[in-house]
């Protein structure tokens, strides 16, 4: 039969060898200082570009900075501007340009008291409520009066 041909027999271990020892992977330097190249060309080119960055955002900042101090002034002169205009002398000024009438003086005259007149007779009531005048208040009824 053709199996009873073939051994089955392994090879014996060499004696001399001892047990079979792993082999360990050990780098080779031409690998070992391309790997440390290539790391040093990415942490080189990262801190590159984080630089970069770093100006980009140092300029959008200085612009900033610069928008900021010219608003500021702009508003400093429309307040000056503002307390100007307030002044009376620009306000008759400008009512004049726009040739409104400039205000006259007014007089304040004390009211006199007024005689107290007899009752009006009663009328019909009026459609709405009215409220009494407050007392100690400066308003009387005052009627016609014939001058003759």
């Amino acid at each position: 039969s053709p199996r009873a041909a073939r051994s089955s027999a392994r090879p014996l271990p060499q004696e001399s060898a001892g047990p079979r020892a792993r082999r360990r992977w050990r780098p080779r330097w031409p690998s070992a200082l391309t790997c440390c190249l290539v790391g040093l060309a990415v942490v080189g080119g990262a801190a590159v570009y984080v630089q970069g960055e770093r100006i980009t955002a140092q300029r959008t900042a200085d612009g900033l900075a610069a928008e900021i101090d010219l608003a500021r002034t702009e508003q400093r002169d429309l307040v000056v501007q503002l307390v100007r205009a307030e002044t009376p002398e620009a306000v008759a000024t400008g009512a004049a340009r726009a040739g409104l009438v400039a205000p006259v003086e007014v007089a304040a005259v004390p009211a006199a008291p007024v005689p107290t007149l007899p009752a009006p007779a009663p009328t019909a009531p009026s459609p709405g409520p009215q409220a009494p005048p407050a007392a100690g208040s400066q308003l009387a009824v005052v009627a016609p009066v014939d001058v003759g």
